[in-house]
Protein backbone atom coordinates (compact mmCIF):
# COMPACT_ATOMS: atom_id res chain seq x y z
CA UNK A 1 0.00 0.00 0.00
CA UNK A 2 1.39 3.37 -0.99
CA UNK A 3 0.69 6.09 1.07
CA UNK A 4 2.09 9.89 2.03
CA UNK A 5 3.86 8.90 5.32
CA UNK A 6 3.89 12.48 6.73
CA UNK A 7 -0.10 13.18 6.49
CA UNK A 8 -0.55 9.86 8.10
CA UNK A 9 1.90 10.56 11.08
CA UNK A 10 0.74 13.55 12.05
CA UNK A 11 -3.21 13.43 11.35
CA UNK A 12 -2.89 10.16 13.49
CA UNK A 13 -0.94 11.61 16.89
CA UNK A 14 -4.16 14.02 16.07
CA UNK A 15 -6.68 11.43 15.65
CA UNK A 16 -5.05 9.89 18.59
CA UNK A 17 -5.92 12.87 21.28
CA UNK A 18 -8.34 14.18 19.86
CA UNK A 19 -10.68 10.93 20.03
CA UNK A 20 -9.34 10.55 23.56
CA UNK A 21 -10.62 13.66 24.85
CA UNK A 22 -14.10 12.90 22.70
CA UNK A 23 -14.31 10.05 24.87
CA UNK A 24 -13.52 12.08 28.33
CA UNK A 25 -16.74 13.32 29.49
CA UNK A 26 -18.27 9.80 29.84
CA UNK A 27 -15.10 8.60 31.68
CA UNK A 28 -16.10 11.70 34.38
CA UNK A 29 -19.59 11.10 34.84
CA UNK A 30 -19.14 8.69 37.79
CA UNK A 31 -16.90 10.49 39.03
CA UNK A 32 -19.26 13.71 38.94
CA UNK A 33 -22.11 11.80 40.07
CA UNK A 34 -20.10 10.65 43.15
CA UNK A 35 -20.09 14.43 44.18
CA UNK A 36 -23.14 16.15 46.73
CA UNK A 37 -25.75 17.55 44.59
CA UNK A 38 -24.68 15.96 41.29
CA UNK A 39 -27.70 14.27 39.10
CA UNK A 40 -27.00 11.54 36.50
CA UNK A 41 -29.85 13.39 34.31
CA UNK A 42 -28.21 16.72 34.99
CA UNK A 43 -24.82 15.40 33.71
CA UNK A 44 -26.19 13.83 30.64
CA UNK A 45 -27.83 16.30 29.77
CA UNK A 46 -24.66 18.44 29.66
CA UNK A 47 -23.12 15.89 27.13
CA UNK A 48 -25.44 17.21 24.54
CA UNK A 49 -24.12 20.11 24.35
CA UNK A 50 -20.61 19.05 22.85
CA UNK A 51 -22.22 16.72 20.62
CA UNK A 52 -24.81 19.16 19.67
CA UNK A 53 -22.18 22.32 18.48
CA UNK A 54 -19.58 19.77 17.43
CA UNK A 55 -22.47 18.59 14.82
CA UNK A 56 -23.61 22.21 14.45
CA UNK A 57 -20.28 23.24 13.25
CA UNK A 58 -18.55 20.39 11.42
CA UNK A 59 -20.30 21.59 8.01
CA UNK A 60 -19.12 25.40 8.31
CA UNK A 61 -15.84 24.82 9.51
CA UNK A 62 -15.45 22.39 6.72
CA UNK A 63 -16.55 24.77 3.92
CA UNK A 64 -13.84 27.12 5.13
CA UNK A 65 -11.17 24.38 5.22
CA UNK A 66 -11.89 24.02 1.29
CA UNK A 67 -12.12 27.34 0.79
CA UNK A 68 -8.83 28.71 2.70
CA UNK A 69 -6.33 25.67 2.02
CA UNK A 70 -5.01 26.48 6.29
CA UNK A 71 -5.46 22.68 7.78
CA UNK A 72 -2.67 22.70 9.52
CA UNK A 73 -3.69 25.65 11.84
CA UNK A 74 -7.48 24.40 11.68
CA UNK A 75 -6.57 21.24 13.51
CA UNK A 76 -4.44 23.06 15.21
CA UNK A 77 -7.20 25.13 16.26
CA UNK A 78 -9.22 22.14 17.72
CA UNK A 79 -6.19 20.72 19.48
CA UNK A 80 -5.81 23.34 21.36
CA UNK A 81 -9.42 23.73 22.27
CA UNK A 82 -9.57 20.59 23.15
CA UNK A 83 -6.78 21.06 25.83
CA UNK A 84 -8.57 24.35 26.86
CA UNK A 85 -11.86 22.00 27.70
CA UNK A 86 -10.17 19.74 30.02
CA UNK A 87 -8.64 22.47 32.28
CA UNK A 88 -12.85 23.78 32.43
CA UNK A 89 -13.53 19.98 33.12
CA UNK A 90 -10.78 19.82 35.71
CA UNK A 91 -12.18 23.09 37.73
CA UNK A 92 -15.08 21.06 39.74
CA UNK A 93 -12.78 19.07 41.46
CA UNK A 94 -11.60 22.22 43.32
CA UNK A 95 -15.43 24.22 43.25
CA UNK A 96 -17.80 21.68 43.62
CA UNK A 97 -20.52 24.02 44.07
CA UNK A 98 -19.73 25.37 40.48
CA UNK A 99 -19.81 21.96 38.97
CA UNK A 100 -22.28 22.49 36.34
CA UNK A 101 -21.15 26.13 35.79
CA UNK A 102 -17.57 24.42 34.42
CA UNK A 103 -18.96 21.15 33.51
CA UNK A 104 -21.35 23.57 31.01
CA UNK A 105 -18.40 26.07 29.96
CA UNK A 106 -16.19 22.84 29.52
CA UNK A 107 -18.65 21.28 27.64
CA UNK A 108 -19.06 24.42 24.83
CA UNK A 109 -15.46 24.70 24.16
CA UNK A 110 -15.27 20.40 23.90
CA UNK A 111 -18.04 21.11 20.91
CA UNK A 112 -15.89 23.53 19.22
CA UNK A 113 -12.78 21.77 19.42
CA UNK A 114 -14.71 18.36 18.30
CA UNK A 115 -15.60 19.77 14.99
CA UNK A 116 -12.28 20.04 13.49
CA UNK A 117 -10.49 17.03 13.53
CA UNK A 118 -12.92 14.68 11.28
CA UNK A 119 -13.87 17.07 8.42
CA UNK A 120 -10.14 18.05 7.75
CA UNK A 121 -8.53 15.51 8.84
CA UNK A 122 -10.12 12.91 6.24
CA UNK A 123 -9.43 15.97 3.94
CA UNK A 124 -6.00 16.07 4.27
CA UNK A 125 -5.66 11.61 3.88
CA UNK A 126 -8.03 11.82 0.96
CA UNK A 127 -5.95 14.65 -0.39
CA UNK A 128 -2.65 13.18 -0.20
CA UNK A 129 -3.50 9.50 -0.66
CA UNK A 130 -6.15 9.80 -3.55
CA UNK A 131 -8.06 6.44 -4.80
CA UNK A 132 -9.31 3.46 -3.70
CA UNK A 133 -6.09 2.99 -0.82
CA UNK A 134 -7.66 6.18 1.08
CA UNK A 135 -9.58 4.17 3.22
CA UNK A 136 -7.18 1.77 3.78
CA UNK A 137 -5.25 4.93 4.82
CA UNK A 138 -7.80 6.21 6.86
CA UNK A 139 -8.40 2.85 8.42
CA UNK A 140 -4.87 2.98 10.00
CA UNK A 141 -5.47 6.77 10.75
CA UNK A 142 -8.60 5.30 12.97
CA UNK A 143 -6.44 2.80 14.85
CA UNK A 144 -4.68 5.77 16.61
CA UNK A 145 -7.89 7.23 17.31
CA UNK A 146 -9.33 4.31 18.63
CA UNK A 147 -5.94 3.59 20.52
CA UNK A 148 -6.73 7.41 21.87
CA UNK A 149 -10.36 6.51 23.25
CA UNK A 150 -8.53 2.98 24.86
CA UNK A 151 -5.81 4.47 26.72
CA UNK A 152 -7.54 7.68 27.97
CA UNK A 153 -10.30 5.99 30.52
CA UNK A 154 -7.81 4.46 31.99
CA UNK A 155 -5.03 7.30 32.16
CA UNK A 156 -7.63 9.46 33.28
CA UNK A 157 -9.39 7.13 35.76
CA UNK A 158 -5.63 6.14 36.97
CA UNK A 159 -4.85 9.77 37.65
CA UNK A 160 -7.84 11.25 39.28
CA UNK A 161 -7.39 8.30 41.79
CA UNK A 162 -4.00 8.60 42.61
CA UNK A 163 -3.62 12.39 42.43
CA UNK A 164 -7.11 13.59 42.27
CA UNK A 165 -9.20 15.24 40.09
CA UNK A 166 -8.01 18.67 39.39
CA UNK A 167 -4.28 17.51 39.29
CA UNK A 168 -5.02 14.83 36.95
CA UNK A 169 -6.66 16.44 34.55
CA UNK A 170 -4.57 19.40 34.25
CA UNK A 171 -1.50 17.30 33.68
CA UNK A 172 -3.89 15.38 31.02
CA UNK A 173 -4.69 19.02 29.66
CA UNK A 174 -0.91 19.47 29.18
CA UNK A 175 -0.32 17.14 27.20
CA UNK A 176 -2.99 17.97 24.37
CA UNK A 177 -1.55 21.27 24.54
CA UNK A 178 2.02 19.91 23.40
CA UNK A 179 -0.02 17.75 20.90
CA UNK A 180 -1.51 20.90 19.39
CA UNK A 181 1.77 22.27 18.68
CA UNK A 182 3.91 19.09 17.11
CA UNK A 183 0.96 18.34 15.10
CA UNK A 184 0.76 22.08 13.49
CA UNK A 185 4.87 21.93 13.17
CA UNK A 186 4.31 18.30 11.44
CA UNK A 187 1.40 19.32 9.02
CA UNK A 188 2.25 23.16 8.23
CA UNK A 189 3.60 22.46 4.72
CA UNK A 190 0.81 20.41 3.72
CA UNK A 191 -1.14 22.83 0.87
CA UNK A 192 -3.83 21.83 -1.05
CA UNK A 193 -2.77 23.46 -3.82
CA UNK A 194 0.75 22.01 -3.79
CA UNK A 195 -0.93 18.49 -3.80
CA UNK A 196 -2.11 19.42 -7.76
CA UNK A 197 -5.84 19.60 -6.30
CA UNK A 198 -8.24 22.44 -6.55
CA UNK A 199 -9.71 24.44 -3.36
CA UNK A 200 -13.11 25.28 -4.19
CA UNK A 201 -13.05 28.46 -3.87
CA UNK A 202 -15.88 31.27 -4.57
CA UNK A 203 -14.75 31.94 -8.01
CA UNK A 204 -15.54 28.49 -8.93
CA UNK A 205 -19.17 28.92 -9.56
CA UNK A 206 -19.70 25.96 -11.97
CA UNK A 207 -17.72 23.28 -9.71
CA UNK A 208 -19.61 24.75 -7.03
CA UNK A 209 -22.96 23.55 -8.49
CA UNK A 210 -21.58 20.03 -9.33
CA UNK A 211 -22.20 19.14 -5.55
CA UNK A 212 -25.51 18.70 -6.45
CA UNK A 213 -25.19 15.58 -8.50
CA UNK A 214 -23.83 14.00 -5.01
CA UNK A 215 -26.00 15.62 -2.82
CA UNK A 216 -28.57 13.22 -3.13
CA UNK A 217 -25.91 9.96 -1.63
CA UNK A 218 -24.81 12.56 0.70
CA UNK A 219 -28.55 13.47 2.28
CA UNK A 220 -28.90 9.96 2.76
CA UNK A 221 -25.84 8.46 4.26
CA UNK A 222 -26.46 11.33 6.68
CA UNK A 223 -29.57 9.90 7.80
CA UNK A 224 -28.98 6.63 8.26
CA UNK A 225 -25.37 7.94 10.06
CA UNK A 226 -28.02 10.04 11.69
CA UNK A 227 -30.06 7.45 13.17
CA UNK A 228 -27.07 4.78 13.71
CA UNK A 229 -25.22 7.53 16.08
CA UNK A 230 -28.36 8.10 18.03
CA UNK A 231 -27.63 4.23 19.37
CA UNK A 232 -23.74 4.46 19.42
CA UNK A 233 -23.41 7.65 20.72
CA UNK A 234 -26.14 7.70 23.06
CA UNK A 235 -24.81 4.09 24.71
CA UNK A 236 -21.19 4.62 24.82
CA UNK A 237 -22.05 8.17 26.94
CA UNK A 238 -23.58 6.08 29.56
CA UNK A 239 -21.47 2.72 29.40
CA UNK A 240 -18.63 3.78 31.47
CA UNK A 241 -21.81 4.33 34.22
CA UNK A 242 -23.56 1.05 33.35
CA UNK A 243 -20.34 -0.12 34.14
CA UNK A 244 -19.83 0.76 37.27
CA UNK A 245 -22.91 -0.06 38.39
CA UNK A 246 -22.62 -3.72 37.38
CA UNK A 247 -19.04 -4.13 38.73
CA UNK A 248 -19.57 -1.53 41.68
CA UNK A 249 -15.82 -0.77 41.48
CA UNK A 250 -14.73 2.61 39.12
CA UNK A 251 -11.12 0.66 39.05
CA UNK A 252 -12.67 -2.60 37.69
CA UNK A 253 -14.82 -0.03 35.11
CA UNK A 254 -11.52 1.96 33.76
CA UNK A 255 -9.87 -1.65 33.27
CA UNK A 256 -12.57 -3.25 31.41
CA UNK A 257 -13.78 -0.64 29.30
CA UNK A 258 -10.12 0.62 28.55
CA UNK A 259 -9.17 -3.01 27.36
CA UNK A 260 -12.36 -3.13 24.90
CA UNK A 261 -11.42 -0.60 23.61
CA UNK A 262 -7.49 -1.98 23.39
CA UNK A 263 -8.76 -4.80 21.72
CA UNK A 264 -11.10 -3.19 18.90
CA UNK A 265 -8.37 -1.04 17.88
CA UNK A 266 -7.22 -2.94 15.11
CA UNK A 267 -10.80 -2.70 13.63
CA UNK A 268 -10.21 0.22 11.83
CA UNK A 269 -7.55 -1.02 9.48
CA UNK A 270 -9.41 -4.41 9.21
CA UNK A 271 -12.87 -2.58 8.16
CA UNK A 272 -11.17 0.59 6.14
CA UNK A 273 -9.38 -2.42 4.36
CA UNK A 274 -12.68 -3.96 3.53
CA UNK A 275 -14.02 -0.79 2.80
CA UNK A 276 -11.58 -0.51 0.24
CA UNK A 277 -11.98 -4.02 -1.55
CA UNK A 278 -15.67 -4.52 -0.81
CA UNK A 279 -17.31 -1.02 -0.93
CA UNK A 280 -19.03 0.78 1.86
CA UNK A 281 -22.28 0.26 1.63
CA UNK A 282 -21.32 -3.56 2.33
CA UNK A 283 -19.22 -2.41 5.63
CA UNK A 284 -22.00 -0.37 6.77
CA UNK A 285 -23.94 -2.99 6.82
CA UNK A 286 -21.58 -5.39 8.35
CA UNK A 287 -20.08 -3.14 11.29
CA UNK A 288 -23.59 -1.77 11.44
CA UNK A 289 -25.56 -5.21 12.15
CA UNK A 290 -22.32 -6.73 14.22
CA UNK A 291 -22.52 -3.31 16.51
CA UNK A 292 -26.19 -3.94 17.74
CA UNK A 293 -25.73 -8.16 18.08
CA UNK A 294 -22.75 -8.20 20.66
CA UNK A 295 -24.35 -4.67 22.60
CA UNK A 296 -27.04 -7.01 23.13
CA UNK A 297 -24.28 -9.69 24.33
CA UNK A 298 -22.82 -7.08 26.69
CA UNK A 299 -25.89 -6.33 27.78
CA UNK A 300 -27.62 -9.52 29.01
CA UNK A 301 -24.66 -10.84 31.07
CA UNK A 302 -22.63 -9.49 34.53
CA UNK A 303 -19.74 -11.43 33.91
CA UNK A 304 -16.66 -9.29 33.24
CA UNK A 305 -15.02 -11.59 31.41
CA UNK A 306 -18.01 -11.67 28.62
CA UNK A 307 -19.12 -8.47 29.08
CA UNK A 308 -15.86 -6.73 28.19
CA UNK A 309 -15.85 -9.19 25.67
CA UNK A 310 -18.67 -8.11 23.98
CA UNK A 311 -17.88 -4.67 24.27
CA UNK A 312 -14.78 -5.29 22.57
CA UNK A 313 -16.62 -6.27 19.66
CA UNK A 314 -18.95 -3.84 19.79
CA UNK A 315 -16.48 -0.79 19.79
CA UNK A 316 -14.37 -2.42 17.27
CA UNK A 317 -17.40 -2.60 14.98
CA UNK A 318 -19.03 0.88 16.40
CA UNK A 319 -16.02 2.93 16.16
CA UNK A 320 -15.18 2.30 12.32
CA UNK A 321 -17.13 5.62 11.24
CA UNK A 322 -13.73 7.45 10.00
CA UNK A 323 -12.51 5.02 7.88
CA UNK A 324 -15.71 3.24 6.95
CA UNK A 325 -17.80 6.01 6.44
CA UNK A 326 -15.27 8.67 5.32
CA UNK A 327 -13.96 6.35 3.47
CA UNK A 328 -16.86 6.18 1.50
CA UNK A 329 -17.60 9.25 0.74
CA UNK A 330 -14.23 9.99 -0.22
CA UNK A 331 -14.41 7.10 -3.08
CA UNK A 332 -17.34 8.91 -4.59
CA UNK A 333 -17.15 12.68 -3.87
CA UNK A 334 -14.71 14.61 -5.97
CA UNK A 335 -11.56 16.34 -3.21
CA UNK A 336 -12.73 19.71 -3.73
CA UNK A 337 -15.83 18.77 -1.83
CA UNK A 338 -14.19 16.68 0.62
CA UNK A 339 -14.25 18.55 3.39
CA UNK A 340 -17.60 19.77 3.41
CA UNK A 341 -19.31 16.50 2.75
CA UNK A 342 -17.33 14.76 5.50
CA UNK A 343 -18.68 17.47 7.72
CA UNK A 344 -22.14 16.59 6.52
CA UNK A 345 -21.76 13.18 7.27
CA UNK A 346 -19.66 13.52 10.50
CA UNK A 347 -20.86 16.67 12.14
CA UNK A 348 -24.67 16.62 11.21
CA UNK A 349 -24.74 12.33 10.63
CA UNK A 350 -22.71 11.02 13.31
CA UNK A 351 -22.14 14.26 16.08
CA UNK A 352 -25.67 16.05 16.03
CA UNK A 353 -27.12 11.81 15.36
CA UNK A 354 -25.47 11.30 18.77
CA UNK A 355 -26.97 14.31 20.68
CA UNK A 356 -30.31 13.23 19.74
CA UNK A 357 -29.81 9.81 20.95
CA UNK A 358 -28.42 11.20 24.46
CA UNK A 359 -31.42 13.64 24.73
CA UNK A 360 -33.35 10.58 23.90
CA UNK A 361 -31.81 7.89 26.27
CA UNK A 362 -31.27 11.36 29.01
CA UNK A 363 -34.81 11.74 28.78
CA UNK A 364 -35.84 7.93 29.37
CA UNK A 365 -33.76 8.13 32.64
CA UNK A 366 -36.54 9.92 34.23
CA UNK A 367 -39.30 7.16 34.25
CA UNK A 368 -36.72 3.84 34.06
CA UNK A 369 -33.68 2.66 34.96
CA UNK A 370 -30.51 2.93 32.85
CA UNK A 371 -30.53 -1.14 31.63
CA UNK A 372 -34.03 -0.53 30.26
CA UNK A 373 -32.67 2.28 28.51
CA UNK A 374 -29.84 0.60 27.34
CA UNK A 375 -32.19 -2.15 25.22
CA UNK A 376 -34.49 1.04 24.09
CA UNK A 377 -32.00 2.12 22.52
CA UNK A 378 -31.22 -0.99 20.76
CA UNK A 379 -34.52 0.16 18.44
CA UNK A 380 -32.67 3.07 16.43
CA UNK A 381 -29.67 0.43 15.14
CA UNK A 382 -32.32 -1.79 13.69
CA UNK A 383 -34.01 1.03 12.07
CA UNK A 384 -30.73 2.31 10.52
CA UNK A 385 -29.80 -1.26 9.33
CA UNK A 386 -33.12 -1.64 7.57
CA UNK A 387 -32.00 1.91 5.58
CA UNK A 388 -28.91 1.00 4.59
CA UNK A 389 -29.70 -0.96 1.86
CA UNK A 390 -31.28 2.18 -0.32
CA UNK A 391 -27.29 3.54 -0.56
CA UNK A 392 -25.47 2.66 -4.07
CA UNK A 393 -23.36 -0.16 -4.41
CA UNK A 394 -19.60 -0.53 -4.93
CA UNK A 395 -20.62 -0.25 -9.13
CA UNK A 396 -23.08 2.49 -8.37
CA UNK A 397 -20.66 4.57 -6.34
CA UNK A 398 -17.82 4.02 -8.94
CA UNK A 399 -19.61 4.86 -11.84
CA UNK A 400 -20.88 8.02 -9.99
CA UNK A 401 -17.20 8.98 -9.50
CA UNK A 402 -16.30 8.68 -12.56
CA UNK A 403 -18.68 10.66 -14.15
CA UNK A 404 -17.80 13.51 -12.18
Amino acid sequence: MKYDRRSLIFTSMAHFANDGNFFLFPVLIPFYSSLPGVSLVGLGSVAIIYNVLSGLLSTPIGAIADRIDRDAFLIFSGMFLNASSVVLFALPFLYPRLLYVFVISGSVVLGFAQSFYHPIGAAIISIANPGEESSSVMGVNSAFGSLGRAMTPYVISFAILLIGGFDGLTSFSLYLFLIAAVTFAGLRTFSRRNSGRKVAGKADGRAAGEFHSYAGFIYLLTAIVFIRSMFMLAVTTYIPEYMSDIYQSKHIMSIVLTAGLLIAVPGGPLFGRITSLKGGKFTIILTSALSALFFAVFLLTRSVLVSGLAYAVFAATAFTGFPVLLGYVGNVVPNRYSATSNALVWGIGNTLGGAAGIAVLTLMLLIMPLSYSLWLMLLFAVVSLAMTPFLPGRKDAEADSVTE
